[in-house]
């Protein structure tokens, strides 16, 4: 059986299991990453030429977290907005417990990322 998981704004994340009864709760914050003026250009692309007021509707911090998914054995991936083109993946045993962070080697993508009994891949 999968658990579902919720993520607030608060960066807390509550694992629960089918019926709804909570399995545990993470607390670990997690801090947004600000971008400037510069950046939101970049990311919007050709857009920006056709609606600048995008610029001024679009927010000055990136989201902490975009999304998360069950790893083998019972582990949680919370994949964490770290930069601009940037993701880490933060790793939680059954327990909720913070184990460690994976960080992508250079001109590697964390979200294509696969993960096995025995590890992960990714493809590039």
């Amino acid at each position: 059986m999968t658990p579902i998981t919720y993520y607030t704004p608060e960066c807390e994340i509550t694992v629960k299991d089918a019926e709804g009864n909570t399995l545990y709760i993470i607390e670990k914050p997690h801090e947004r990453v600000p971008i400037s003026r510069t950046e939101k250009e970049e990311m919007l692309g050709s857009l920006v030429e056709r609606i600048k007021w995008l610029l001024s509707a679009y927010p000055d911090n990136l989201m902490a977290v975009k999304e998360m998914t069950m790893l083998p054995k019972g582990y949680l991936g919370v994949y964490r907005i770290s930069g601009i083109k940037e993701t880490e993946i933060d790793v939680f045993d059954q327990e909720g417990q913070f184990v460690y962070i994976l960080k992508a080697p250079e001109n590697v993508e964390l979200r294509y990322t696969v993960f096995y009994d025995f590890g992960f891949s990714t493809l590039e």
